[in-house]
């Protein structure tokens, strides 16, 4: 195969060092500063009992990454994140998908499976597994 200026095809004798697309690594994710994680207790001090700031306190215990947690409540990463700071509170629409997770969260903590260690893509699949392992029995 010849290269082309342009081209987007490489032979398995490039002299390119960057690696193919397909190898390259998931995202690492946001490292919450610890300004924000001052701000996250502020929220909870001020409001004990709001699910936001209750869910990032156990978000940051955990090392949970946020972006799964925004998949598993079904809303966007900034939405979270607002939520924790205490910025605005969750509609009641999304408070059964926040109220299970954090139940998940804590049946593993008390289960010693956390805090997450790893990779931001092995704590994705590790919450993944604590989900399915401890997710809610629903009964009809």
């Amino acid at each position: 195969m010849v290269n082309h200026p342009g081209s987007f095809r490489r032979h398995s004798g490039s002299s390119d060092p960057r690696p193919p697309h397909h190898t390259q690594e998931v995202p690492r994710g946001r490292i919450i500063a610890e300004h924000k994680k001052d701000q996250i207790r502020d929220a909870r001090v001020a409001a004990p009992n709001a699910l936001g700031p209750l869910l990032g306190e156990l978000i940051i215990q955990s090392n949970v990454p946020v972006e799964i947690v925004a998949i598993m409540v079904k809303v966007s990463e900034p939405t979270v994140y607002r939520w924790m700071y205490g910025h605005c509170t969750p509609s009641p629409v999304y408070e059964p998908y926040i109220k299970k997770f954090l139940t998940i969260l804590r049946k593993a903590k008390r289960a010693r499976q956390l805090p997450l260690t790893g990779s931001h893509a092995q704590r994705v699949k590790q919450t993944i597994e604590l989900v399915k392992e401890h997710r809610p029995v629903i009964s009809h």
